[in-house]
């Protein structure tokens, strides 16, 4: 669905606060080295997808994997978007 599709960024993450009044959440840090991504957010699942495949076709060639690296972030309580701007910038160096 179309409407679920967002679009490539550095990262996206969730921040939810379940019953219990914990904040948690997860963050999800795309890498230079992948092929262009649209974003997958499907609420029924309530997680964040890179989708390669959303905006065209990826040619893997033969006899070369596809290798896709992305950085997961997860942590209790608020996280600041300065400090997860931070880890997105560290992790995208060359």
């Amino acid at each position: 669905k179309a409407e679920t599709d967002w679009p490539a960024a550095d990262w996206y993450g969730y921040t939810v606060t379940p019953k219990d009044g914990k904040t948690v959440g997860l963050v999800v840090i795309d890498h230079p080295a992948n092929p262009p991504a649209k974003w997958h957010n499907n609420r029924g699942v309530w997680f964040i997808n890179p989708c390669i495949t959303a905006p065209g076709p990826v040619t893997i060639p033969k006899d070369k994997p596809l290798v896709l690296r992305y950085r997961l972030v997860a942590f209790d309580g608020p996280a600041s978007a300065e400090m997860l701007k931070s880890l997105a910038a560290e992790w995208r160096k060359p």
